[in-house]
């Protein structure tokens, strides 16, 4: 029988892995959401996890920042140094003209080898969407259907397209999976991703209403979702499918962490440092209330007295603070001790503007 294999204890699987789940381990794809609406079949609208910040509303995101225009999608995907692609939503297929389009400029703008998967619960799919889909240039298809949808996945399959299904490992329901991996197995499906079952802001009083409760030392993970997930791996060892579990530490603490740490490398100033998990280290001065005149006084103040070129220190409009480099910070201190403002290192995601969020601040 074949072995469970792992990546960093949390991502564990039998046989081998998508493509798409290869490039996201590298951090290397960008998330395409198309849309916050969606068909909400009865079977995962209950468990649903998108945020009310997204949900219903019919506006696109590229990872974290909002779609106004096509260059968007090119711009974050240059900064992250993209090799493909992750489109989900809400239900992309209900925007798919635009779904086309965007596959279509990403093929066209990166190359034939940009990857791009697509993730569907497939309930308005037809037969010549697949087909369409296909000819637009995508790569991979994962599908989350009710039972009697299943049909829909040789459709997928006859394309030519990496076919697969995705869907939460909801524990206590064994018989369920069973019979769907025997069905994958059956019809030729490429593999069958298990995602750590995930309560949130949006779904947690409905999952409570049906027992289902965070794990404990978690901030998103239902109990037992990891041990139901690893039963099943255990059960598809003796199929020839691919099924690959990934848990949200995993998402969290490797893919996310990955693609931050690309992203920094792209956008880090000269006053900033990145730190192991992809954020931005850097010093400031700020204090509650300050206008911008104040800053450039104080900033003209410290170029003078230091001797130092005008790029050594940064005024930050938006944030209202003056930005440095750590260890002329710490030049500064004698000088800052009798003035009225505060200094210390700030840790930020690196993200553009409002989404530039400070997770840490230690005084100096």
């Amino acid at each position: 029988m074949r072995k469970i294999q792992e990546k960093f204890h949390t991502s564990l699987f039998v046989g081998k892995l998508p493509k798409g789940c290869q490039l996201c381990h590298k951090g290397s794809k960008i998330v395409l959401f198309m849309t916050g609406i969606c068909s909400h079949p009865n079977y995962c609208r209950w468990y649903c996890p998108i945020s009310f910040e997204r949900r219903e509303y019919d506006t696109g995101y590229v990872n974290e920042t909002q779609i106004q225009s096509p260059h968007d999608i090119i711009k974050e995907a240059t900064l992250i140094e993209a090799e493909g692609a992750a489109i989900t939503g809400g239900e992309p297929l209900l925007r798919l003209s635009k779904t086309l389009e965007y596959i279509s400029l990403l093929k066209g703008h990166f190359g034939k080898d940009f990857h791009i998967h697509l993730y569907t619960n497939a309930e308005s799919m037809e037969k010549a969407d697949v087909e369409t889909l296909k000819k637009a240039g995508l790569d991979e298809i994962r599908l989350h259907p009710r039972p009697n949808n299943w049909y829909k996945i040789a459709w997928c399959l006859q394309s030519g397209m990496t076919t697969g299904v995705e869907l939460p490992a909801i524990p206590f329901q064994f018989t369920k999976y069973k019979a769907l991996i025997r069905y994958l197995e059956q019809v030729g499906a490429h593999f069958l991703n298990l995602n750590e079952f995930e309560i949130t802001e949006s779904n947690a009083k409905y999952l409570q209403m049906f027992g289902y409760y965070l794990k404990e030392d978690t901030i998103a993970a239902v109990e037992y979702s990891e041990e139901f997930a690893l039963e099943l791996l255990e059960y598809a060892r003796k199929f020839t499918l691919n099924v690959h579990y990934c848990s949200i530490g995993y998402k969290d603490g490797v893919q996310l962490k990955r693609r931050y740490l690309r992203r920094a490398r792209n956008i880090a100033l000269p006053h900033e440092t990145i730190g192991e998990d992809g954020l931005l280290i850097k010093a400031v001065i700020f204090q509650d209330g300050v206008n911008l005149d104040d800053l450039n006084r104080l900033k003209a103040q410290i170029l003078q007295q230091f001797h130092l070129p005008p790029s050594a220190v940064i005024l930050n409009p938006d944030k209202q603070r003056l930005e440095l480099k750590i260890n002329q910070l710490k030049k500064l201190k004698p000088f800052l001790a009798h003035l009225p403002y505060q200094a210390g290192i700030i840790e930020e995601l690196p993200l553009d503007g409002a989404h530039r969020i400070q997770m840490t601040f230690t005084p100096i």
